[in-house]
């Protein structure tokens, strides 16, 4: 089995600061395909790998440069939004291993993501006593690594599904000065469990 699909989006964010007289405009179309190829090894099993480019646009607040203040303890945290800040683009590869049980699917797998354009927060010192935060777009980052996805229903009043994956993630910041670079090892776990009570009630436990 395969599928294929593309999806067109145009953004357009306009903004305006009075004082000073400053008017911050963007306009840009993007393209977004994804596909995914399948093949059925047995009644039981189904190998997958799939394609998919995502998106993830700056908020308001990201992009506002009104500066804001707030003081506390003797000391005082500015932050201000980039109207520069560019969305951040990420081409995501999935190849996955599916096992259907009597009960549900498990579903473990590897993954690839590489991110253009990262949106992260930056914090300055501007004294001893004030700290700027603001918003930049790094060169790129990468992470690729295992997960395990897990959705079971053994009775017909409870279920649990779940997700565990293991990655290394690469930053690369070199846009912002050189040997700007980092790297690490990451986890991240999610379970829930779902109880279904008489009295049109339910439990749940995540």
């Amino acid at each position: 089995g395969f599928s294929l699909g593309s999806r067109i989006e145009q953004t357009i964010i306009k903004g305006e600061l009075v004082n000073p007289n400053q008017v911050f405009d963007r306009n840009y179309i993007d393209f977004f395909p994804s596909a995914s190829v399948s093949q059925k090894l047995s009644k039981t099993s189904e190998l997958q790998l799939s394609y998919a480019r995502r998106v993830n646009r700056p908020r308001q607040g990201q992009l506002n440069p009104f500066i804001s203040v707030s003081m506390m303890g003797g000391s005082n945290s500015l932050s201000q939004g980039n109207p520069d800040l560019n969305p951040e683009f990420t081409d995501s590869y999935e190849l996955s291993y599916l096992h259907y049980l009597p009960f549900g699917v498990i579903t473990p797998g590897i993954f690839f993501r590489q991110t253009k354009d990262e949106i992260a927060r930056s914090i300055t010192l501007i004294d001893s006593v004030t700290t700027l935060t603001s918003f930049v777009n790094y060169n790129k980052s990468r992470s690729y690594g295992g997960e395990v996805l897990l959705n079971v229903q053994p009775y017909k009043f409870w279920s649990v599904n779940g997700t565990f994956s293991y990655f290394k993630t690469e930053v690369d910041a070199t846009n912002l000065g050189s040997g700007n670079k980092n790297s690490g090892y990451s986890w991240s776990a999610r379970a829930a469990s779902n109880l279904i009570l008489p009295a049109d009630l339910s439990l749940q436990l995540s």
